[in-house]
């Protein structure tokens, strides 16, 4: 309780000093400082209220403050970040399309206010993933065109994705390894990165989450509430990028029935089976016909080609012919090592400088990653299926598709918040292995020394 009183004193200066300098983004800041403070005062009293004698539960109730302190401090960190960038007009070198979702939410801001005939401009028309447009618009007409409400708002999603990373990681291996997830998962920097900018990120990320939380449920027992969760999640996912909508679906109906066989053999043909099936019945369907009514290798290969066109981090695609089987197949080794390693130590120039914190702790992450997924395969197989499936498949897409370094710094987070809370397990095995080891010498140095004063 002590501790509180200066950092309220800390957050109603840092507050007053948003609105002097930050005008009315600044404003938008104080709100949310008030809300901090109301929040932060609900857990405290929270603590001091409760008599721990008479908690049915107290390792729960001590998880919940935990983690509510844990969004907080993610929040936080997003809102100073996303406030920094603005003032210093960081976020125009970062991320320049926020003025394509800045003016398209202006668009639907007139359209609700009957200044245009139609919701979406000519371009977007006929597209499904307008979802974040109508939200952003919908806060516009409602409040006045101030970007700094979406991206406040942004910064709140961002911190809240704690709690399904830690529902997802203690699932695979204990509260412990909860925790390091949703830390991992509320300060890794690129996750903090494009939570905080006028992007749609944050939400697909959220929701990214709550999907494969929802299907780990379903995957132990099939409940009605959970199963109607995951396909609102599904569906407003592909309001934000529609192609994830049919990815998602695809690693789901795979890890239900790989789930469902022992054998490792069987467990890969049926996943192959089911992949392409998934694949036929998308393309007959038309379902996401925004990308996926003509998704074919050579289509992949023409968004591969203008993707590399601009840019300092174009990768060149060599002589490898990605619209054909053979050459997709050749080219996804070394699709993978740049989409999951680059930008590599000797291409750090320009913009990619940015992106040094986020590669180190990145490659520090990868041995705990495949740690933790062969455990989770092993010992936590249906809990394991959805994250890690969804995650490679996410990966082996954008492997294909990316050529810009850029492009696949943003798209990378879209993997990793599913491969993180393998990266917290990993950690936590690996420091459970070493706890083991550490006191197997000592009981050994204890013996040879008892042996020998013998």
């Amino acid at each position: 309780m002590r501790a509180a009183l200066p950092l309220t004193f800390l957050l109603l200066v840092l507050a007053g000093a948003a609105v002097t300098f930050g005008g009315l983004e600044g404003a938008g800041v104080l709100a949310l400082a008030g809300t901090f403070l109301v929040a932060f005062s609900l857990v405290l009293f929270r603590r001091s209220a409760t008599d721990p004698r008479t908690l049915r539960n107290r390792r729960a109730a001590a998880d919940a403050d935990w983690l509510w302190m844990l969004i907080l401090a993610g929040i936080a960190v997003r809102v100073a970040a996303a406030m920094v960038m603005r003032l210093t007009h960081l976020n125009e070198a970062i991320a320049p399309d926020e003025d394509t979702f800045h003016r398209n939410s202006q668009w639907f801001a007139a359209w609700l206010g009957d200044e245009v005939p139609q919701p979406f401009a000519h371009k977007w028309s006929g597209s499904t993933q307008v979802g974040y447009f109508a939200l952003v618009g919908s806060m516009y007409a409602a409040f006045g065109e101030y970007p700094v409400l979406p991206v406040l708002v942004n910064c709140v999603v961002g911190g809240l994705c704690a709690y399904p990373a830690y529902i997802l990681a203690s699932r695979l291996a204990g509260r412990t390894a909860g925790r390091a997830g949703a830390c991992l998962v509320t300060f890794f920097p690129s996750l903090v990165l494009w939570s905080a900018l006028l992007v749609r990120d944050a939400l697909v990320l959220f929701l990214l989450l709550w999907i494969v939380c929802f299907a780990q449920s379903l995957l132990a027992r099939f409940r009605l509430r959970p199963a109607l969760w995951l396909i609102a999640c599904l569906l407003l996912v592909a309001t934000l990028r529609t192609y994830l909508l049919p990815l998602m679906g695809a690693a789901l109906l795979v890890a239900l029935l790989v789930a469902s066989v022992r054998r490792p053999g069987t467990a890969l043909a049926t996943a192959l089976v089911c992949g392409l099936t998934v694949v036929a019945v998308v393309k007959g369907s038309g379902l996401g016909t925004d990308y996926l009514s003509d998704a074919s290798l050579s289509s992949l290969a023409d968004q591969r080609r203008y993707n590399a066109m601009t840019g300092e981090g174009a990768i060149a695609l060599g002589s490898h012919d990605l619209s054909t089987p053979l050459g997709a197949l050749s080219y996804l080794p070394v699709g993978l090592a740049w989409f999951l390693l680059s930008p590599f130590p000797w291409q750090l120039a320009g913009k990619q400088v940015y992106a040094v914190p986020e590669m180190i702790v990145w490659y520090a992450c990868i041995p705990f990653v495949v740690a933790g997924a062969v455990y989770g395969l092993r010992r936590r197989r249906r809990q394991a299926l959805a994250p890690l499936v969804a995650g490679v498949l996410i990966t082996v897409l954008y492997a294909l598709v990316e050529g810009n370094v850029g492009i696949i710094f943003r798209h990378r987070s879209q993997a990793l918040v599913l491969l993180l809370p393998f990266a917290a397990a990993g950690w936590v095995r690996w420091r459970a292995h070493s706890r083991a080891r550490m006191r197997a010498v000592a009981v050994f140095r204890r013996r040879a020394a008892a042996a020998g004063a013998a």
